[in-house]
């Protein structure tokens, strides 16, 4: 009987390759949860900044904002930020994952339903610096039902007019 030629894989030889191969696998699938909270607190991050901008731009404006004064579970409650107050404020509000008050409507009219997701203070005090500034603070905290230890804050400081905005028609 002939002898086979030496082209063929030995068992050996099979066996170190898929050992090696298992081991380059297992390593690949353990950066899986490593991105994929990567990912979740990108997301989180940068609806927190959103969050943030909304406020800062309805303050900057002046316009009503939507948060709660005192209790959260008044959604329909508006609360008239006097950004020229002598006194620290605290404002707190629950948004849901789209970035929204639960329970308020939405861009297309229909009243959001989500689960708050983020907890988010407004602190509104006087500046340091100038009498016609007041500092503003937003912390946005994730997720909102875990304890306060456990949530991941985000926090975010301007300084806005504490007047109030005067438009003046040029002839």
């Amino acid at each position: 009987m002939p002898m086979a030629s030496g082209a063929a894989f030995s068992l050996i030889e099979i066996v170190i390759a898929v050992g090696i191969i298992s081991f380059a696998l297992v390593g690949i699938l353990g950066l899986f949860p490593a991105a994929i909270n990567s990912a979740t607190d990108s997301q989180r991050e940068t609806q927190a900044a959103l969050i943030a901008h909304r406020i800062f731009s309805d303050l900057g404006t002046q316009a009503p904002f939507q948060q709660t004064k005192d209790d959260l579970t008044k959604p329909d409650s508006v609360a008239t930020v006097n950004l020229a107050t002598t006194t620290k404020k605290t404002y707190t509000a629950e948004y849901d994952e789209g970035g929204m008050l639960p329970g308020h409507a939405s861009g297309t009219g229909a009243k959001t339903t989500g689960a708050p997701v983020y907890y988010v203070e407004t602190i509104v005090e006087p500046s340091t610096q100038s009498p016609n500034l007041a500092r503003v603070e937003i912390d946005v905290s994730a997720p909102a039902s875990a304890p306060a230890a456990r949530r991941k804050t985000f926090v975010f400081v301007t300084l806005l007019n504490a007047e109030p905005l005067a438009l003046t028609a040029t002839p």
